[in-house]
């Protein structure tokens, strides 16, 4: 009818926003509910406090979500009109399953991000951003990643990614050789096919009892079997992501303890803790 054609965006334009603060998944879930269009969700802990637990953040409103703090499992998004605004440490990784085209906007640092939206999306990894590795599989389809932070792997399966890279990239790899301007990664390895190695996760905290160059390391893994055995070291440059199959020199590593519980180690301020698991049979 005339004048009624942009009724509804008018109506999204002038809606009230609300912002809501959360602490906790029940309490996100719960805000999630009332929310209306064009709402703020913050997901911060309480300070001091880890979330432990994997979580799925499922929603067709058209609001926003925020994550800070740290999170140490897998959060999976499905939010087909939402955004996401990342300033946390997940070291757990994400699973993106549905997301607003435009709208996942990374400035803290991600473990693993796994990219499955067959409708398009775009990742914004900020200059203060850091993801270790991007998986994008064979039925994403149109991923557009503009990054201008850091970026240890992508491992790209689609035919219609996109890459524009004013940042770092270390190595790409994947079935399908993305298109990508501006810098250029370090290593272009698409045409090769691997399985990334990933799920070791180390988690580095100050001693209880301060000490100088020294630091607490705990690694919540356990060997697959009596065949495997997990090994650690304290590196100063940045590790790369490795992939099943790939050889390290165990002279280089130590044996990481198999109870799972705190242990001390010398690394200074800005050393990496680097884990892999090794099959000591072959």
């Amino acid at each position: 009818g005339l004048g009624n054609e942009n009724v509804v965006e008018d109506i999204l334009d002038i809606q009230e926003e609300t912002k809501y603060t959360v602490e906790t998944i029940d309490e996100l879930n719960a805000a999630i509910k009332r929310a209306d269009a064009n709402d703020i969700i913050k997901f911060k802990p309480e300070k001091e406090k880890t979330i432990n637990n994997s979580f799925s953040i499922e929603t067709k409103k058209t609001v926003t979500i925020e994550l800070d703090g740290r999170y140490r499992q897998t959060i999976t998004l499905d939010i087909p009109n939402g955004k996401f605004n990342n300033y946390a440490e997940i070291e757990g990784g994400v699973k993106l399953k549905n997301i607003k085209n435009e709208s996942l906007v990374n400035k803290g640092s991600i473990q693993d991000l796994d990219i499955y939206d067959e409708n398009g999306c775009k990742i914004e990894n900020e200059s203060s951003g850091e993801i270790w590795f991007v998986t994008i599989v064979e039925e994403a389809n149109d991923v557009y990643i503009v990054n201008s932070g850091d970026i240890t792997k992508i491992s790209n399966n689609s035919s219609s990614t996109i890459i524009r890279n004013s940042g770092n990239i270390d190595t790409v790899t994947g079935k399908k050789e993305p298109a990508i301007s501006g810098n250029k990664p370090k290593v272009n390895d698409t045409e090769k096919e691997t399985k990334a190695a990933r799920g070791l996760n180390p988690r580095v905290e100050a001693c209880s009892v301060p000490k100088k160059d020294y630091v607490m390391i705990t690694i919540p893994n356990s060997p697959k079997d009596s065949r495997y055995k997990i090994y650690y070291r304290v590196v100063y440059n940045k590790p790369y992501a490795m992939d099943v199959g790939d050889k390290i020199n165990i002279g280089e590593w130590t044996v990481a303890p198999t109870d799972e519980e705190p242990f001390l180690e010398k690394a200074k301020n800005g050393c990496y803790v680097e884990a892999v698991e090794v099959n000591t049979s072959t």
